[in-house]
């Protein structure tokens, strides 16, 4: 229950640092299946696949900290879904296509690993506050 409190506490910057950390963790993971399957090239493609969620899941962050109280929370719920989604499937669509070495090594493979982590820790991230502020 502390570490759901001290979550609901962080503002724009803490939570982008948890959705960064999360990431890179991800990464980690992914790194090892990534370097047996293309060598070099897997670990450069699950970075871009990386690169590409969170810039979504930053900007879907800072989208949402615009708008604060429950009249705004359509608002930034759409705003927020819309970059969290369209900007990894456009830029990974463009990435297959325009480069044969990522989509070789399965870029929309990681682009579907890093958008899962990235949707499940913004979810955490937005419940501890709705549920924080719910209870305040």
């Amino acid at each position: 229950m502390i570490v759901w409190n001290r979550l609901a506490l962080l503002g724009l910057a803490g939570q982008a640092a948890v959705v960064s950390g999360i990431v890179a963790i991800v990464w980690l993971l992914a790194a090892p299946v990534a370097y047996e399957i293309s060598g070099v090239r897997g670990l450069v493609t699950a970075a871009c696949g990386a690169t590409v969620c969170l810039i979504g899941a930053q900007l879907a962050l800072f989208i949402t900290s615009l708008f604060r109280g429950s009249s705004a929370a359509m608002y930034a719920l759409v705003l927020a879904m819309l970059a969290r989604t369209i900007i990894p499937l456009l830029l990974g669509v463009v990435l297959h296509r325009q480069v044969p070495a990522l989509a070789q090594a399965g870029i929309i493979f990681y682009l579907l690993v890093f958008y899962m982590a990235t949707l499940a820790t913004e979810t955490v991230l937005m419940l501890a506050h709705v549920q924080s502020s719910s209870t305040s």
